[in-house]
């Protein structure tokens, strides 16, 4: 529904999937990066680098894949300012994270 939403109304659509970021459901929290990835403003990547971090994108100290799709659609655009952030990533105990990192700092 949130897809639909973000195809009829895209500016309404953002403000959803930030409300959704914090939902119980990992298939809901994708959901709202795959809207949130298609308007990467400032606030936007604030919110998606503060979520990488998050405890329910972690299960028993396990990266959950949400995290590695947050930040592949960070590394579409990166930032200068966020090069050091890139940069912790390459040494994310999740491989996954790795490739995304490298393509964040080229």
């Amino acid at each position: 529904a949130l897809l639909a939403y973000a195809e009829a109304m895209p500016d309404k659509a953002v403000k959803v999937a930030l409300d959704l970021l914090n939902d119980k459901a990992l298939v809901i929290r994708s959901a709202a990066i795959d809207v949130l990835e298609k308007s990467l403003e400032g606030e936007i990547r604030d919110v998606l680098w503060t979520e990488l971090g998050q405890k329910h994108n972690f299960r028993k100290k396990q990266s959950l894949w949400i995290r590695p799709q947050i930040l592949k659609a960070l590394a579409t655009d990166p930032q200068h300012h966020e090069l050091p952030l890139f940069v912790t990533h390459l040494k994310d105990s999740d491989t996954r994270m790795h490739s995304h990192a490298v393509r964040g700092l080229e």
